[in-house]
């Protein structure tokens, strides 16, 4: 059974820190989304006004979209083995999404050395420095998640489950990573699909 924090009053204030802390990273995520969705709608902009060379991506991205996707159900098994109180297997899990996570940037930067032996590069047609600023700029957010996830795989390598207050912290700091992991895999799905599409 899962630990939890005795005193009423403690409780109050964790929720209520808690309930902050998400609709603060809700803020933060909703204002990332925009900031592509103006990458998106600039790239469609771009596109219709003419000159625009068509490219076809590597295979290799397809793989790293592939990895991402696998990271972020070793992350889901990480939350369900953290729940069950099954410490190892959530350790273990944890390790496995970062690493996915560091496979799927150096597959990205696979992909941006083949795209540049073609010809495609930030500095030549529209249409490849549009994918490069976003696929960048995606990484960089990718590169964020993994400094939390070293956090957390920090975290529950120490005491911190002996003790009902810092459980507490560990689980709500573990549910702002999920929904934040979650978030930058969806998105890169969605980022990919629509310069497959568009492009």
């Amino acid at each position: 059974m899962a630990y939890s924090i005795s005193n009423n009053v403690d409780k109050q204030e964790f929720d209520k820190r808690f309930k902050g802390q998400k609709n603060g990273l809700y803020i933060g995520l909703a204002s990332v989304a925009m900031v592509f969705a103006g990458f998106t709608s600039a790239f469609l902009v771009r596109r219709a006004s003419g000159g625009w060379t068509t490219y076809l991506l590597p295979d290799i991205f397809w793989i790293s979209t592939i990895v991402i996707l696998t990271s972020s159900a070793s992350l889901f098994f990480a939350r369900y083995f953290f729940n069950k109180n099954q410490f190892t297997a959530y350790r273990w899990s944890l390790v496995s999404t970062f690493l996915l996570g560091v496979v799927f940037l150096f597959l990205q930067k696979s992909g941006w050395d083949t795209l540049k032996t073609t010809g495609v590069w930030v500095d030549g047609t529209p249409s490849g420095s549009f994918f490069y600023l976003i696929s960048w700029f995606h990484a960089a957010h990718i590169v964020g998640g993994l400094f939390v996830l070293l956090f957390a795989l920090y975290r529950s390598l120490t005491k911190f489950f002996d003790i009902p207050r810092k459980f507490t912290v560990v689980s709500n700091g573990l549910t702002l990573t999920s929904i934040y992991w979650h978030f930058v895999d969806i998105l890169w799905v969605y980022l990919f699909l629509f310069i497959v599409w568009y492009n």
